[in-house]
């Protein structure tokens, strides 16, 4: 089985480059009137293989000269992928009869409300995804937490951050970061709405993202804390074995295109673990 793996799948890949490359070629050649030609496409099949074998031979190399081939290779061979699907598009658009204007019609307001109502039941909902990241001279495992994007506002409110709350806790966290855009419209920017944050059943520590400086900050910053959040102003905090460090939400400068956190001093502080 393993030899018929490492034998059959890079065979069939080969096949269907090869395939691929043929169709390319059959499909120019028609586009522009030319008569089919079998040494053209031997011809597409050799470069789309040794735009493969460039990639691959050069992916890990440490010469720069090397590397020049791997970007020019990559380039060319997404060029290559994106014309495929071209063709085939406008390949299926000639085969295909279209119904009539008032079925089109119909059919795209039927996806469009589809769309819509998938996009807004996926927006009520969230994931929760675990990754295990090493770090040297831990004395022992952390679980934490990250919460970002919640955006609280006219479409999520205080049922839907106790839901994220509650999630949240059942996975026993020794601390939890909350990375940014908590909130996005000022009519979130009550108490009942931050009072699910109070439930959290670890240290919280939060830093601010682009969201919370286009509506009232003070206010934001005001509920954030009194719910027992710890808020990082270019601050670090050293707790659990670990240093935390928090800067202010970052922007493009007018005059450059240099990232930097605001102008408020940075100050240190910590916390016993």
């Amino acid at each position: 089985m393993q030899y018929i793996l490492v034998i059959g799948v890079p065979l069939l890949f080969f096949i269907g480059i090869a395939a691929s490359a043929i169709y390319v070629d059959a499909r120019l050649r028609t586009s522009f009137d030319l008569n089919a030609n079998k040494k053209t496409a031997m011809l597409a099949i050799a470069v789309v293989t040794m735009l493969l074998i460039m990639i691959i031979l050069t992916a890990t190399s440490a010469s720069k000269n090397m590397g020049y081939f791997y970007v020019v290779g990559g380039y060319l061979f997404t060029f290559y992928i994106f014309l495929l699907l071209v063709l085939v598009f406008f390949h299926l658009l000639k085969l295909v009869k279209f119904p009539s204007n008032q079925i089109t019609g119909i059919l795209s307001i039927v996806f469009a409300i589809i769309i819509t109502v998938i996009g807004a039941i996926n927006a009520r909902s969230f994931s929760i995804t675990s990754t295990e990241i090493k770090l040297k001279n831990l004395s022992s495992d952390l679980n934490v937490v990250q919460l970002s994007d919640i955006h609280l506002g006219h479409h999520r409110g205080a049922d839907y951050l106790s839901k994220i709350v509650q999630e949240t806790n059942q996975l026993k966290p020794d601390f939890i970061l909350i990375t940014g855009d908590l909130v996005d419209a000022d009519v979130a920017l009550s108490e009942d709405e931050f009072r699910p944050l109070n439930k959290l059943q670890a240290q919280v520590y939060y830093v601010g993202g682009n969201h919370e400086n286009e509506i009232d900050t003070d206010k934001t910053l005001q509920l954030i804390r009194q719910n027992g959040v710890n808020i990082l102003h270019n601050q670090s905090v050293e707790t659990h074995g670990v240093q935390l460090i928090g800067l202010n939400y970052m922007k493009a400068d007018d005059k450059t295109i240099d990232l930097h956190p605001s102008k408020a001093k940075h100050s240190v502080c910590h916390e016993s673990a």
